[in-house]
């Protein structure tokens, strides 16, 4: 099991700005209230970590985390590589 953090930091906004947001209907069904990859992303002044984590899904850190979970350690892996390859020419000049 694994989590991402990631922190996002919005721009000084003044109230006007929020209402007309709000009233847009964009944020209703966001489950931050705002959607970055859209309008929502103009109140957003920096993102520190994975922008995928905010948008809905750390996509990265769940590939390496599959990775981690189902692959040889890069040294077995590269062992088991070589393995196929030799099989595959001793194969070839056998026939």
């Amino acid at each position: 099991m694994f989590h991402e953090t990631t922190k996002v930091k919005f721009s000084e906004l003044p109230d006007d700005v929020v209402r007309s947001y709000v009233a847009s209907g964009e944020p209703a069904d966001k489950a931050g209230a705002y959607g970055i990859q859209a309008v929502g992303g103009t109140l957003v002044e920096a993102v520190e970590g994975c922008y995928f984590n905010v948008v809905g899904f750390p996509l990265s850190r769940f590939c390496r985390e599959v990775r981690a979970l189902f692959l040889l350690p890069s040294s077995e892996a590269g062992d088991v590589a070589k393995k196929r390859r030799r099989r595959r020419e001793e194969d070839a000049d056998g026939q």
